[in-house]
């Protein structure tokens, strides 16, 4: 799951610096990839964790916090892009993705986890 955060977040640096639009389509298509494998790993690693009794109410937070941001992430893109440009912002983004990613590895207790027992059906 970390490898395809912080492939996705090396794509968005990439679209940076990309000299044409080529590349752009390129790291776009491996973004989404990156992005849709990762969210596939974690829905499938909370539907194994979590407990059937508290899951539904688990993924609707999950749910929540990943739909948070849609609102206010374009007025922050705007306020980029109108400051530092297409480039610089699709930098700045990329560098605070990357950033995120790195201190989730480093705290993560999702390195350390074990599988959980098997429970009788």
């Amino acid at each position: 799951m970390f490898f395809f955060e912080i492939l996705a977040a090396l794509c968005v640096l990439v679209i940076g610096l990309a000299p044409t639009l080529p590349v752009v389509f390129v790291s776009m298509a491996l973004m989404g990839i990156a992005l849709s494998s990762s969210t596939v790993i974690w829905e499938s690693l909370l539907q194994r964790i979590v407990p059937a009794a508290v899951l539904g109410r688990v993924t609707s937070v999950n749910l929540l916090g990943n739909s948070v941001i849609n609102p206010v992430a374009p007025l922050i893109a705007a306020a980029l892009v109108g400051s530092l440009g297409p480039p610089g912002a699709f930098l700045v983004a990329g560098v605070y993705a990357l950033g995120l990613v790195t201190i989730t590895v480093l705290v993560s207790p999702l390195r350390d986890m074990e599988e959980p027992a098997a429970t009788a059906a």
